[in-house]
């Protein structure tokens, strides 16, 4: 019975001691292991292809972090993105990484390295690309209804700035486009796009007012269909087009075929109005809303004074190939060097129409606001 007892006291000194040990080897690496880490410093950046520091990046680039004590890395972040990396390609010296392609909500152009050992931060921008606003697909929107912007880049947008230094509220976007309402006091102009990236502004201008030649209201038409100019103040609620900027031309007809001239179809100019440049430069602009037609036949007649007619036909791959129908209100240009006689002539409209109907078809269209403004160039 007491060698019984001598063994089990000799084994639970042994499991003792073991643990003892145990413990202490552990408390030992811990500390080797928590001094090894060290706090991380980073040094420089350079290119993986070579040994070429660099002072800033692009979304999408593959560099080296370097530095000391970065083996134990756990975060890396550009800006406030965080960047994914593979352990493998991480040394105490070297870190082989891939700017993220997603653009920061903040932006403190610094790369962030988190270790085991601490943080190093190092100063490094990335070129994030700034808002690019490009056109208006119709520049004629009444106060309180929804403006579009067509760009890129539209990515953590702060707000959307009209002419007259009013703020329109950003009711939705993607990348590509911006859905914003027009705000009360907004003036014609360029339309500004903030976001945290930077700012840009709209190439087309909104309620672009330069060189109007007929608008309905204060530039009356001079002949033809101005039996169909429609003021806005008479029309019955259930009209079919409503009104983007006061009075407009609206009619709906049907036309049988081989029939050449139209007066009804005609929006003459009579005024003084002639631009001044090379017709290179300009475009004839006017918003059209198509309704029960599909124009992929039949043309307009299209006149600049001294420079002769054109036969308007926007479905044909001269003038990009688009078929109209059931469109609503948008905003149209014809390039003035589609006239071939225009060089030298004053730029001045003549009249748009009459409607040529070869085949027979249904005239549904609506027009506003004539002008002869300069071409919309990235």
């Amino acid at each position: 019975m007491k060698k019984y007892i001598t063994t089990i006291s000799e084994k639970l000194s042994w499991l003792m001691m073991a643990l003892v040990i145990a413990a202490a080897g552990y408390f030992v690496t811990s500390c080797e292991q928590e001094e090894d880490y060290g706090v991380p410093v980073i040094t420089k950046v350079r290119i993986v292809a070579k040994d070429s520091a660099i002072t800033e990046g692009q979304m999408g680039q593959m560099i080296v972090i370097q530095g000391k004590n970065l083996s134990s890395t756990m975060h890396i972040y550009f800006n406030n993105v965080e960047a994914f990396f593979m352990p493998t390609l991480v040394t105490d010296k070297n870190i082989i990484v891939t700017i993220p392609g997603v653009f920061p909500t903040e932006i403190n152009n610094k790369i962030t390295v988190v270790t085991k050992g601490g943080q190093a931060t190092y100063d490094f921008p990335v070129l994030i690309p700034p808002p690019d606003a490009d056109t208006i697909p119709l520049e004629y929107v009444p106060d309180g209804e929804i403006l579009q912007i067509k760009g890129k880049y539209f990515v953590n947008l702060i707000k959307v700035v009209f002419p007259g230094e009013v703020e329109g509220t950003i009711v939705s976007y993607t990348d590509k486009l911006i859905n914003v309402k027009v705000p009360e006091g907004a003036q014609p102009g360029k339309v500004k796009v903030y976001a945290v990236a930077g700012m840009d502004s709209t190439d087309s201008w909104f309620r672009d007012n330069r060189n109007v030649f007929v608008n309905f209201d204060d530039k009356p038409i001079c002949w033809g269909g101005d039996a169909y100019v429609r003021d806005p103040e008479t029309l019955p609620s259930d009209f079919p087009v409503k009104p983007i900027s006061g009075k407009f031309y609206y009619l709906k007809q049907d036309y049988g075929d081989n029939q050449w001239w139209v007066q009804e179809t005609v929006i003459a100019y009579c005024g003084d109005l002639q631009v001044e440049g090379n017709p290179a430069d300009y475009d004839l602009r006017f918003e059209m809303w198509v309704g029960d037609t599909k124009f992929d036949k039949d043309w307009f007649e299209v006149g600049i004074v001294d420079a002769g007619f054109i036969e308007w036909k926007p479905y044909t791959a001269n003038f990009g190939g688009k078929v109209y129908e059931k469109t609503g209100w948008m905003t149209v240009s014809i390039p003035l060097e589609k006239w071939p006689n225009i060089a030298g002539k004053p730029l001045k409209l003549d009249r748009f129409g009459s409607w040529k109907s070869q085949f027979a078809m249904t005239f549904d269209f609506a027009f506003d606001n004539f002008r002869i403004v300069p071409k919309i160039r990235k």
